[in-house]
């Protein structure tokens, strides 16, 4: 019984190992990549995306060798373009995409997809052991599905030549789904999704959305082109005084597209969470494709005041189909202040030190009366050792 129970283990192991997203090798020959482990989620009639799921094979021989690919599925899953046998140089690596086609009628439920390839023996080349190595995924076919219509126009309303980048949200992790030029129109299971849009390697759209069952849904995404490339706020102080006198706001647009008409640049100014003012940083009636700068020097109409100051830079046009908005918060202490006021600038906890302050000096004036009748105890001791402390620090 001892040596079947041993070859038991063995085989066991290396079921566990052939389906290790690690490289696995019997002999010369070895297999890795993102298919081992991968969870397909489709719905009947989709086609998975050759992006990210690949098998990769590895020849360590030292002479060339030729391999018999072979694959595992249920009725209705086909393997897109793999061929029966192919060549891998001596000591080199095969890489195979893997794409997956459902048909139109499957029954929803959950699978076991395997690839694997096997050495071809060769007299000539002196190849008499055959080794094989396999990985296997998982496919999980759903029930329920919707149609996606999903396109891209430019800020003006145009068609717009964006590569789309679609990816299904399961629970806090972005599964990849398709990547397509220029729209996206096919059936995906009901689910949260995130499509991003870019231009040049510059992503220029992304939006949420949940599809439910049934639905026929249609997304017309608007290109950002225009984009806020630098924001910067400088701040400026008096010389002799170390004042806070101005601040210097330095932007920079740019236009990576087509013009766009009827540009509006605003500085929103927010100061412990009130607004206070907008300030018209630029308006113009085109911008051209390239860089466009602005700078301007900004004192606030009532004066600086300690505290949270919050600069935002707000980019849009008239028709509000482009708008962007980024920020910068920066505290502002007392002591760049002329003249504060007594409690401008002050934390929360100031006030509650004050408050404590003032129990502290009540009870040490209820225990010097006390002391009168009776001698003085540690706990007299420690309250009064406080409320100096405090005081000090004040």
């Amino acid at each position: 019984m001892k040596p079947i129970a041993s070859i038991g283990m063995i085989l066991l192991l290396c079921l566990m190992v052939v389906q290790s997203p690690q490289t696995v090798f019997a002999g010369g020959f070895g297999v890795s990549g993102t298919f081992a482990g991968h969870e397909y989620k489709m719905v009947a009639g989709e086609t998975s995306s050759t992006a990210n799921v690949t098998v990769i094979f590895y020849n360590q021989y030292d002479i060339d060798i030729d391999i018999r690919l072979n694959t595992e599925a249920p009725l209705g899953v086909k393997f897109l373009n793999l061929q029966d046998e192919y060549s891998i140089s001596a000591n080199s690596q095969l890489r195979i995409p893997i794409t997956i086609r459902l048909d139109e009628v499957i029954t929803p439920g959950s699978y076991v997809l395997n690839v694997y390839a096997q050495v071809l023996p060769s007299n000539d080349e002196g190849i008499t052991l055959i080794g094989s190595a396999g990985l296997q995924a998982n496919l999980v076919v759903l029930g329920e599905a919707g149609m996606v219509n999903i396109s891209v126009v430019s800020v003006n309303g145009l068609a717009f030549p964006a590569i789309l980048e679609l990816f299904r949200m399961d629970d806090e992790t972005l599964v990849f789904v398709a990547l397509n030029e220029l729209e996206i129109v096919t059936q995906y299971a009901a689910s949260d999704y995130l499509i991003k849009a870019y231009y040049e390697s510059t992503q220029v759209a992304e939006h949420q959305f949940t599809l439910d069952d049934q639905a026929d849904l249609t997304l017309e995404l608007v290109a950002q082109t225009l984009l806020i490339e630098r924001f910067q706020v400088v701040p400026e102080f008096d010389d002799s005084s170390k004042v806070l006198t101005t601040a210097q706001i330095h932007f920079e647009l740019d236009n990576i597209y087509k013009p766009v008409d009827d540009v509006s640049v605003v500085l929103r100014v927010i100061h412990d969470q009130t607004p206070i003012e907008e300030v018209d940083l630029l308006q113009a009636s085109v911008v051209n494709v390239g860089s466009t700068t602005g700078q301007v020097t900004y004192y606030p109409e009532q004066g600086w005041k300690a505290g949270e100051y919050r600069f935002e830079l707000v980019l849009h046009n008239l028709d509000e189909s482009m708008e962007s908005i980024t920020s910068h918060t920066y505290l502002v202490p007392r002591t760049v202040i002329d003249q504060p006021g007594l409690l401008e600038g002050r934390s929360i906890w100031f006030f509650a030190l004050i408050g404590l302050g003032g129990f502290a000096l009540i009870g040490g004036g209820w225990m010097i009366v006390r002391s009168r009748k009776r001698p003085h105890t540690k706990l007299g001791s420690q309250q009064a050792e406080k409320t100096t402390t405090f005081s000090n620090e004040k």
